[in-house]
């Protein structure tokens, strides 16, 4: 599937995959190793599947662009408060000022309208920015009443969000 900025994207639910002149979705849970690949109906079973310019390709679920309050703790730091910068089923992006590398390990604590919502991530990417650190986090352990439960969070700014384009 494509995620909103049109990179190919591994997900939970369904995968796109190619089958002659046809394309078709697979409904189940994906395994590690098992991506989607994106390739138009008069290419031949030999082409290349299209991938991002540096060749990974580490999103897993839809993204939305969202700023939500957030409680942030790492290992030896007091907690800080902050914002997400996006937020998908699996993860998060946010900034901090926090000292923190990528495999750094936290807990963070999602601020929603109506619940709260706390999990253990894994800084998957940190970039310096002016004012601190971009960081990419990945909740770990999610159960998938959890999963679920975001997904439809997720889907809902999404739907909000194309509510106020039109």
């Amino acid at each position: 599937m494509l995620d909103n900025h049109g990179y190919l994207t591994r997900d939970r639910t369904a995968q796109m995959r190619t089958t002659g002149d046809s394309n078709y979705f697979d409904l189940g849970r994906s395994t590690p190793g098992n991506e989607a690949h994106l390739m138009t109906p008069d290419e031949s079973s030999a082409a290349q599947p299209a991938v991002p310019p540096d060749g990974i390709q580490r999103r897993e679920n839809v993204r939305v662009q969202v700023t939500l309050p957030i409680t942030v703790s790492l290992d030896g730091h007091p907690s800080a408060e902050n914002r997400t910068r996006d937020l998908s089923a699996t993860g998060m992006g946010f900034s901090t000022r926090l000292p923190v590398k990528s495999g750094d390990m936290g807990t963070v604590t999602i601020h929603f309208s109506d619940w709260k919502f706390t999990k253990t991530f894994v800084v998957r990417f940190a970039k310096p920015i002016l004012a601190g650190t971009q960081c990419g986090a990945e909740f770990v352990d999610l159960h998938d009443d959890e999963y679920r439960k975001l997904v439809k969070e997720v889907f809902n700014f999404q739907r909000a969000q194309l509510h106020k384009k039109s």
